[in-house]
């Protein structure tokens, strides 16, 4: 109930009390106490005369009064009180911070000049906030722009050196060594200019349609040698069945890859990797399960904020820039699904869910 309402029904209660003492008047005058008592009818007649003008003129006054403090109370409490209401209801759809009229006095003023100067702060530090965001986008994106095009004749250079007769096993190893470092590199240079456009919402979808499983398949060929580096056993359960979605085959590549070497970083040597596939109902379910070092519970929450590396970095993984799992979760709503993730405290592994929608009319 608003407190103008609230108000209202006061002023209607303190009208009413004197009718309801008018009527009860009138109903004793009927009495017979009053004719025991001595008096005339005549002289009943003129004391409940008396009494009713006096209390008809108190009603009056009374009523009078009760909307003069209505409109008054309505004015010094409540309109304030509501407009400070609205602005922080304002505030929490649109964070923006207007400033309020002042048109009460005493404390209900002092409250609204103080909330005005708040607004005004606040407005300004959430301007510089847009700001600073906006060149941390800029510069992000500069900066992967810069270092990737130095990243196309390194690239070259090694393949030339990998084509030449090299007999020295130590210089065929260093060879490895830069390859994979470099690819490296260039997923994560890739990985900072997704993160640039989807901040600035600059990401377009090339969706066709897909066979999730297909998918699944040419996302563990894509993480092998990493998986296959940390000499880890991948277990891989399909079903028979086509299941079909309609997305952006980059993008799941991407989603799918990012999450088999997540697993595949936080899981000791020589670990086990399990990726399960199969529907329900309309939707397609993806689980990529590790037995890792797993997750705190408090860390859940910010797992899949941006640069959150899912607290303390174990020893053996160089534990990266919180950027992979950021982009496992935009580009699945991206997608109209869902991503999720459990575990049982650390040291206990973890399971990532990817939900995605089936392609309509597809059985």
């Amino acid at each position: 109930m608003s407190l103008k309402l609230r108000f209202s029904l006061f002023a209607l209660c303190i009208g009413i009390i004197p009718l309801l003492l008018l009527g009860w008047l009138r109903e004793s005058q009927r009495d017979p106490a009053l004719e025991h008592a001595g008096l005339s009818p005549a002289q009943i007649a003129m004391v409940s005369q008396e009494l009713s003008t006096g209390l008809l003129a108190s009603t009056l006054i009374l009523a009078i009064a009760a909307v003069f403090f209505t409109i008054a109370a309505v004015r010094t409490f409540t309109e304030p009180i509501t407009l400070l209401t609205e602005a922080m209801r304002r505030f929490r759809r649109d964070r923006t911070m207007q400033p309020l009229p002042v048109i009460a006095k005493g404390e209900i003023r002092e409250l609204t000049e103080t909330f005005n100067d708040m607004a005004m702060q606040l407005q300004e530090r959430i301007e510089k906030l847009k700001e600073a965001d906006r060149a941390k986008d800029e510069f992000i994106a500069i900066l992967a722009h810069e270092l990737r095009n130095p990243m196309a004749p390194i690239v070259l250079s090694l393949e030339l050196l990998k084509r030449q007769d090299v007999e020295d096993p130590e210089v065929r190893e260093t060879l490895d060594v830069v390859g994979r470092q470099v690819g490296n590199m260039r997923r994560l240079l890739d990985n900072l200019l997704d993160v640039s456009r989807l901040e600035r919402g600059r990401i377009e979808l090339r969706k066709e349609a897909l066979d999730l499983c297909q998918e699944l398949r040419e996302a563990e060929e894509s993480a092998a040698p990493f998986i296959a580096e940390q000499q880890h056993r991948l277990v891989v359960s399909l079903p028979h069945a086509v299941v079909p979605i309609e997305a952006d085959p980059v993008r799941i590549n991407q989603v799918f890859v990012n999450l088999l070497k997540n697993a595949a970083e936080h899981t000791e040597p020589g670990g086990t990797i399990w990726v399960t596939c199969r529907r329900e109902g309309d939707w397609a379910s993806v689980s990529i399960r590790d037995e890792g070092k797993g997750i705190a519970p408090e860390m859940i929450p910010h797992l899949f904020k941006l640069f959150s590396r899912g607290g303390e970095i174990s020893r053996r993984s160089p534990g990266g820039l919180g950027i992979g799992l950021y982009l496992v979760k935009m580009f699945t709503e991206l997608h109209g699904g869902r991503v999720s993730v459990r575990s049982k405290g650390e040291g206990k592994g973890a399971e990532f869910t990817i939900r995605l929608p089936l392609r309509a009319n597809v059985h």
